[in-house]
């Protein structure tokens, strides 16, 4: 992904080939290029990653999530899809049709209306992307899978509680629910060394990308663990720091397999008709594992989903 020396000049190389003095801001830069781990290189691509995520219904451009970066906007945008397998547009019109779909199925907001609070330039724009990436029309796709005809999600109970602020560090699968138990051993590993992790800490977690969605690239899925104590070492990709706001949240169970879970979603819309677009348009529920795969079977697994109370 970066410049081998095998291939390429050095930066000692480069620099000592200008016949003129070399520029000082341009020496700095070749500096911190070279002295720069691949962990560094890929955080900054990590923190370009987590602002468009930050700032997907926005009018941002490729100029404005490179400066995240140390690269040029059109070596970022290669390095970028090296990394995450998308480009920064491709990576942004995914966010943005994958919470246009959540919100079709669970607001009764306009279309257009959801176009504009996205981003997108107008209705149409709107349309061809969502076609794109779901084979139908967000009219269609609304007529199709909005309240379909016999059926019925139970009523699911649920109580309010009080969460104080958690500090999370975190770890993303980029292949979904599937990937997560590769990364809970890594994310382990990492707490473990830096003695973060107590018997007592608890694992969460936050499904951007539910299950059952096709034609998604990535399929984000991200698990952390808990944490009071100082961190020894930097935090650097694959690893970020999370946090959960204090607050009252709406509590509800789910138990069972993960892959099951968009079940107790849908019973969620249906029975706390709390949905807004702050709620759609904005981070995921964070899910607190009480019993979590692979340390129990799947079958018996419980996950509670914590929904902020909107005042």
């Amino acid at each position: 992904m970066w410049i081998r020396q095998s291939s390429f000049p050095s930066w000692h190389t480069l620099v000592l080939s200008f016949s003129s003095p070399v520029p000082v801001d341009l020496l700095l830069f070749f500096t911190s290029m070279n002295t720069l781990s691949n962990s560094n290189k890929n955080s900054l691509l990590w923190d370009a990653l987590l602002f468009i995520e930050k700032k997907f219904n926005q009018d941002i451009n490729l100029d404005q999530i490179a400066s995240k970066s140390f690269y040029s906007k059109y070596h970022f945008q290669r390095e970028f899809k090296n990394l995450f397998t998308l480009t920064p547009k491709e990576y942004l019109l995914q966010i943005r049709n994958q919470k246009a779909l959540l919100s079709l199925l669970s607001t009764d907001l306009r279309i257009g209306d959801i176009g504009f609070e996205l981003g997108f330039e107008n209705q149409e724009t709107f349309s061809r992307s969502f076609k794109k990436f779901f084979g139908m029309s967000p009219i269609q796709f609304r007529k199709k899978y909005k309240n379909p005809k016999n059926t019925t999600y139970p009523k699911i109970p649920f109580t309010i509680k009080t969460i104080p602020k958690t500090q999370i560090i975190m770890i993303r699968s980029t292949k979904g629910i599937s990937g997560l138990s590769k990364k809970i051993n890594k994310l382990l590993d990492f707490a473990l060394q830096n003695g973060v992790h107590t018997f007592e800490s608890c694992f969460y977690g936050k499904i951007h990308d539910p299950p059952q969605l096709a034609n998604l690239t990535l399929k984000r899925a991200d698990i952390g663990i808990e944490y009071s104590s100082i961190i020894k070492n930097e935090i650097l990709y694959p690893f970020y720091i999370d946090t959960i706001p204090e607050g009252k949240y709406y509590s509800v169970y789910h138990f069972g397999s993960l892959k099951e879970i968009h079940t107790t979603y849908k019973s969620i819309f249906s029975t706390l008709k709390i949905l807004s677009k702050n709620f759609i348009f904005q981070n995921p529920p964070y899910e607190l594992y009480h019993r979590l795969t692979p340390f129990f079977p799947e079958e018996k697994s419980i996950t509670e989903i914590l929904i902020p109370v909107e005042h």
